[in-house]
């Protein structure tokens, strides 16, 4: 009976051990695959504003943080619902400035903020237009979404296999403790060298 239990329980932490290594685990780079806002714009020119097939990509959401190989947490709820993506942000500027003129926040015959923007497209060669508010505290080039890849998944089987082992030595220990002590009594060290 003490075995089934045994068993039981041991599978049960094991389940748990995966499940609290598959969040505890970080995302980074190396074990992590992902797309960058830019990049799926330019791949695709034919899309009118990408922000929406982008956000409908599997994965999450994020900000690449290129220093710590990091990312960052951005929400899906409020991202980019005023932006603008396109391939040839410049040539359809005219659509961009109606989508950003519908936020709250700016008005559409603003002619000097419009055309500050556009003289930035312009220098910059940009491809996106995000306001600051939509996407957190994230420069838009580093706006990417990515799933885990098979060395993120790799990892949690490894921290679970690792617990589970510290999991069972410390069962075993305690077992042939308990039998040893029942073998030769509880009377110390003294009492069994008197034998």
């Amino acid at each position: 009976m003490f075995k089934i239990i045994f068993i039981i329980v041991t599978l049960i932490f094991f389940l748990i051990s995966f499940a609290i290594s598959y969040y505890e685990v970080n995302k980074k780079t190396y074990n992590t695959s992902y797309v960058g806002i830019i990049d799926y714009t330019k791949a695709h020119p034919e899309l009118k504003n990408s922000i929406e097939n982008f956000k409908k990509l599997q994965g999450e959401l994020g900000c690449l943080d290129a220093s710590s190989r990091n990312y960052k947490y951005i929400s899906d709820y409020g991202f980019a619902k005023t932006g603008y993506c396109n391939a040839n942000l410049l040539g359809n500027f005219d659509d961009a400035w109606q989508v950003i003129s519908s936020s709250d926040s700016i008005s559409e015959d603003n002619y000097l903020l419009k055309s500050k923007l556009k003289q930035t497209v312009t220098e910059e060669n940009r491809v996106c237009l995000i306001h600051e508010s939509e996407r957190g505290e994230c420069d838009y080039e580093n706006i990417v979404k990515y799933t885990a890849n098979y060395v993120f998944y790799l990892q949690v089987v490894l921290y679970t296999l690792i617990a589970g082992g510290i999991w069972i030595v410390f069962w075993l220990v305690l077992y042939y403790k308990g039998f040893l002590y029942i073998v030769y009594g509880g009377g110390g060290q003294e009492e069994m060298e008197g034998k």
